[in-house]
């Protein structure tokens, strides 16, 4: 899978969304790739989480598929009682 064949699916803040929205894409079968879009360094040693905007791309035949699937963990995450974004 080429990232010059790859659309953006969503943009997040930090690489541990970015890796858990790309796994949940792949647990669905969908292929996917998260791109770093700024370098923000680190919020703390060792926190594996690094700071900045990330891009999830997916085949642009896949980018409804993958929408749905976004949709359905977006709202599994409100109905686990995580604070919303808004």
């Amino acid at each position: 899978m080429s990232e010059a064949q790859l659309v953006t699916l969503t943009m997040v803040l930090g690489t541990f969304a970015a890796d858990t929205i790309k796994g949940a894409l792949e647990d669905a079968g969908i292929p996917a790739m998260t791109r770093a879009e700024q370098h923000g360094g680190w919020l703390f040693a060792g926190s594996g989480g690094g700071l900045g905007l990330v891009a999830v791309l997916v085949e642009p035949h896949r980018l409804e598929e993958a929408k749905e699937v976004l949709e359905a963990f977006d709202e599994a995450d409100d109905q686990a009682g995580w604070p919303s974004e808004e």
